[in-house]
């Protein structure tokens, strides 16, 4: 079995003030996915940016 982010389309959303997720790691993770997108936030972005997140789903969704 293959990781399914090696055979299909997928998004990271990288915060730029997460303290909780190495800065490296978020980096290789960028280069792994297909698109990314950056959130000026802390490691909680999905629930302090609820409009972002809805957003991104809904554009997700319609690809």
């Amino acid at each position: 079995m293959t990781a399914a982010w090696r055979s299909r389309p997928s998004t990271y959303v990288r915060c730029t003030d997460d303290r909780v997720v190495h800065p490296e790691l978020q980096r290789r993770f960028t280069r792994r996915a297909t698109r990314t997108v950056t959130w000026h936030s802390d490691h909680g972005a999905f629930a302090s940016h609820e409009s972002h997140t809805a957003a991104l789903l809904v554009r997700l969704a319609g690809t």
